[in-house]
């Protein structure tokens, strides 16, 4: 986390903040309870982190694209799972990365998982969007966060996230999909 910031937000820090956060999630939410509790103080990042994140998830997708990835890949799908016609790599990717202190001190990020599921990808905006606003409200913190690399802002985010969800389909028949959606932490997105 970027060490001046932290140290704002901790020095400011009270139950009431973290308690708003969770209620302005249930509002925005419409959804009182998410199922997991959400952590206290966001993950800012520092910009040299930032870039090394960005470049990590990018060198990681450029690996699985390689036409050797891509057959190990398939070749690694149980047969009873495999879906004729369905050759194409996800259309959504979610990289996990820990952050780990190197020798020298710097912060680096070290992949834990994969997954290719649109999972959260509307909740975590929203609950980014949330924190973005409780902590402008704390004196000496920047009026602005995003969690958008690459220069997205909201409404290319929204547009992409619709156009590969949706794309052409009338919204009111797309659903995303889990044999039992009431139990999932993830509720949020369904």
């Amino acid at each position: 986390m970027d060490v001046k910031l932290r140290a704002i937000f901790n020095a400011n820090y009270h139950d009431g903040l973290y308690r708003r956060v969770c209620a302005l999630m249930a509002e925005r939410l419409e959804e009182p309870s998410y199922g997991f509790r959400l952590a206290e103080m966001p993950l800012i990042i520092p910009t040299d982190l930032r870039t090394k994140l960005e470049t990590g998830a990018k060198d990681i997708l450029a690996l699985l694209c390689r036409p050797e990835m891509l057959a190990a890949g398939r070749r690694a799908i149980p047969e009873q799972f495999f879906a004729p016609g369905d050759d194409a790599l996800p259309q959504c990717v979610a990289i996990d990365f820990a952050i780990v202190q190197e020798a020298d001190g710097a912060l680096a990020p070290r992949l834990i998982e994969l997954q290719g599921f649109p999972s959260l990808y509307a909740m975590q905006l929203i609950q980014a969007e949330i924190w973005g606003e409780v902590l402008a409200s704390i004196p000496g913190m920047p009026q602005r966060f995003t969690p958008l690399f690459s220069g997205t802002d909201r409404a290319a985010y929204l547009e992409l996230l619709r156009r590969t969800v949706v794309a052409d389909a009338d919204v009111d028949e797309v659903i995303l999909l889990d044999l039992t959606p009431e139990e999932q932490k993830t509720r949020p997105d369904f």
